[in-house]
């Protein structure tokens, strides 16, 4: 790994850096990385050296830099959502889980959205997520249903004359 300050130029930009001059591969071959931090999540990747530039103009959604030097100011986000798997012991439902008989999640942290959470539940929890697709299905089947049969019992429900509104003398 190479730090910033080695191997480069560095000048400030608005909010970040910039890099003007690196070498690409060392005597051997071998591609020269080094390490910036992503501002969305504050982990710090290596970087090849020939997309450091690359990665350095990359703009989040909000304007900001998405990536920086890994010993530049970071403060993260405020607002991160985290939601849990539904075996961790975070989940509201975990202790109902676990007297199914399901075992909890080892996973640490939670996932920054619910389509990851799908995803970890149905590749980690493989019998977890087939018994709650059949509870989902059976859910959906009840719900049509009890649609149906209110729709039969409105078309059974005798229909009252519309009284003519007698205009004012």
């Amino acid at each position: 790994m190479v730090r910033l300050e080695e191997k480069a130029k560095v000048q400030e930009l608005d909010n970040g850096i910039s890099i003007e001059s690196l070498p690409t591969t060392r005597s051997d071959g071998k591609p020269i990385t080094m390490e910036l931090r992503r501002v969305s999540d504050g982990s710090i990747h290596p970087v090849p050296t020939s997309m450091v530039m690359q990665k350095l103009k990359q703009r989040l959604e909000n304007g900001r830099q998405a990536w920086i030097a890994p010993d530049a100011p970071y403060t993260p986000p405020r607002h991160k959502r985290m939601f849990p798997c539904p075996l961790m012991p975070e989940h509201p439902d975990h202790e109902k889980y676990q007297e199914l008989g399901y075992a909890p999640c080892e996973r640490i942290e939670g996932f920054s959205t619910q389509q990851a959470v799908s995803d970890h539940v149905r590749l980690k929890h493989k019998y977890f997520w087939v018994d709650m697709q059949k509870l989902q299905d059976k859910e959906q089947q009840n719900t049509r249903d009890e649609a149906i049969v209110r729709g039969m019992a409105a078309a059974m429900k005798p229909k009252q004359p519309h009284r003519k509104k007698q205009a004012a003398k």
